[in-house]
């Protein structure tokens, strides 16, 4: 399975401008790697210099593969940007000082980035529900892009999800307790706790996901107010036999 699954992190239609990723011995690896040293030598400014140094990658590949896909470039760079930023607030070994200069250094690489294709209407908050609800709406974007692949490999992207979300979920989700979402507009309705929507390549929605935003989700470790405040009037109005509405959002109907 290994095989396949190198295989299909290269071939996906959703890892546009974030094949780097997927090299052997990428960025990940090679900070994860340092980051382990630096519990013995203390030298962060390697782990800075492989963060600057994959700018000319990216780069490269945003040169090579730019149209006009300013959204999918906008969600995939911001994934990378989160991921960096998940590896490094979640390794506990630096200081308070060090881990902003190194998060200082992923934020000007990120500057950067959106100036290769002047890509301006891109916008990062940094917030936790922010990521969490960027994470939501691209895995919502990346299963409708992939869902050719999905469907012929579905074991071997299940394996896909769990590498490519869990160390961002390891760094988003609550230290206690659970957490959990509602999506919910004119075309969806989806309440799931959270790791596991990220984790599941059920959710491939085939309607226009340009209309789906961040106000139309809602975060919280308590599902029990999340299904207190379901819009009935929208169930009520729509299909709810439709793809993208879950069988927990569903059963609330019924």
């Amino acid at each position: 399975m290994a095989t396949q699954i190198q295989y299909m992190k290269r071939t996906l239609p959703s890892v546009i401008f974030l094949k780097f990723l997927y090299d052997n011995n990428n960025v990940i690896e090679k900070l994860e790697g340092k980051i382990e040293l630096y519990k013995s030598d203390g030298n962060y400014e390697e782990i800075i210099s492989i963060i600057e140094g994959e700018f000319e990658k990216i780069q490269s590949e945003i040169k090579e593969t730019f149209t006009d896909d300013y959204e999918i470039c906008c969600r995939n760079i911001n994934y990378y940007i989160d991921l960096l930023r998940a590896i490094i607030k979640s390794a506990n070994v630096f200081s308070k000082v060090i881990q902003n200069n190194i998060i200082d250094k992923v934020e000007e690489q990120w500057k950067k980035i959106l100036k290769i294709k002047d890509i301006n209407e891109c916008t990062k908050e940094i917030d936790l529900d922010s990521i969490r609800k960027r994470c939501i709406l691209k895995h919502l974007h990346d299963l409708k892009l992939d869902k050719k692949l999905i469907m012929s490999n579905l074991d071997v992207y299940k394996t896909f999800l769990q590498e490519k979300w869990e160390k961002i979920i390891g760094y988003i989700n609550p230290e206690h307790g659970h957490l959990y979402i509602k999506i919910e507009n004119d075309s969806v309705g989806i309440i799931e706790e959270y790791s596991n929507f990220l984790y599941s390549y059920d959710y491939i929605c085939d309607f226009y996901l340009d209309k789906l935003s961040s106000d139309d989700i809602t975060i919280s470790t308590d599902i029990q107010n999340l299904i207190n405040n379901i819009s009935l009037d929208k169930i009520l109005s729509n299909n709810v036999n439709k793809t993208c509405y879950n069988e927990n959002y569903i059963q609330l109907y019924i």
